[in-house]
């Protein structure tokens, strides 16, 4: 087995683990504000925020022509994922 693949299970088990572990602290936010949909937007504010600063601290940007021609996928995911909420 490759070193690569060996890396892949191991991100892979700690993202299960890490799952496991977020559990806990989302039944208490959504008990503590009193819905679970207010839970998630918190938890995604968060998250929002954490990945916005990693964002722009960057040291390199990428071309603005390679990300327009990008901007297709990042709607169709935004698509799925609404599905997905509206089935939950």
């Amino acid at each position: 087995m490759s070193v690569s693949m060996i890396l892949a299970l191991i991100a892979v088990a700690l993202g299960g683990v890490v799952t496991a572990i977020q559990a806990p602290p989302n039944g208490t936010l959504s008990r503590g504000l009193g819905h679970p949909v207010l839970a998630a937007a918190a938890s995604f504010a968060v998250g929002l925020i954490a990945m916005a600063t990693r964002a722009i601290f960057r040291n390199t940007w990428p071309n603005l022509s390679e990300a327009c021609s990008l901007a297709w996928r990042s709607g169709a995911s935004e698509q799925s994922a609404s599905y997905f909420w509206w089935q939950s």
